[in-house]
């Protein structure tokens, strides 16, 4: 994890902003045209449609997805990491939550389309629905951790609600907060590679 923290904390702000975000918009662009067959004149075709292209859509798309949860544990984990010692969260929950969210991505990708383009109740639903329901919850969870994470550098405190919202903000509409936020964890991560290399006293 080290080696994608580096990537991905030493990447460029606009650089994350095209590798991001060009993958949903080139499924967008591709897909999302052909879902909109009228299901009330065709309805077997337009449900088999459907499924098709969101899946593929969600493939196309998929790259950019997992890059941005990874941004967000990257955040989190080395700006939590730089601050003082009596201003790290606990990040056992954190730690957890992300790789429970990206497992569940691929999940999401092959199994929601079909669930959302079948008629009446399936089977699945019982098993995905909570699934999903968990992986919203660790995501959010994820982003405030990251936000909170963030917005504490360079104080000598945790940051408090107002200036983490902001952050929190800006990691939701990532095309956005990533040009705010990841010049902060470029800095960050400077910072805590620059302390490593600082001989201990000898």
């Amino acid at each position: 994890m080290d080696k994608v923290d580096s990537i991905i904390a030493r990447a460029r702000h606009w650089q994350l902003f095209v590798v991001m975000l060009l993958p949903m918009v080139v499924a967008y662009s591709l897909y999302f045209p052909s879902m909109s067959l009228d299901p009330v004149t065709n309805p077997e075709q337009s449900f088999a449609l459907l499924e098709d292209s969101f899946i593929k859509m969600m493939l196309v798309s998929l790259f950019g997805y997992m890059l941005l949860y990874l941004w967000i544990w990257v955040i989190g984990r080395v700006c939590n990491s730089s601050l003082p010692r009596i201003s790290r969260r606990k990040d056992g929950l954190f730690n957890f939550s992300v790789p429970f969210a990206l497992c569940y991505l691929p999940i999401a990708t092959i199994a929601f389309p079909k669930l959302v383009a079948t008629e009446g109740a399936h089977w699945s639903a019982a098993l995905i629905i909570p699934l999903h329901i968990a992986a919203s919850f660790m995501l959010f969870y994820a982003m405030i951790f990251a936000a909170r994470s963030v917005a504490s550098l360079g104080q000598n405190r945790r940051a408090g609600f107002g200036r983490s919202f902001l952050f929190f903000m800006g990691i939701m509409y990532f095309p956005i907060g990533v040009w705010i936020i990841q010049p902060c964890l470029n800095a960050a991560f400077a910072d805590t590679q620059s302390r490593r290399q600082v001989p201990g006293p000898g």
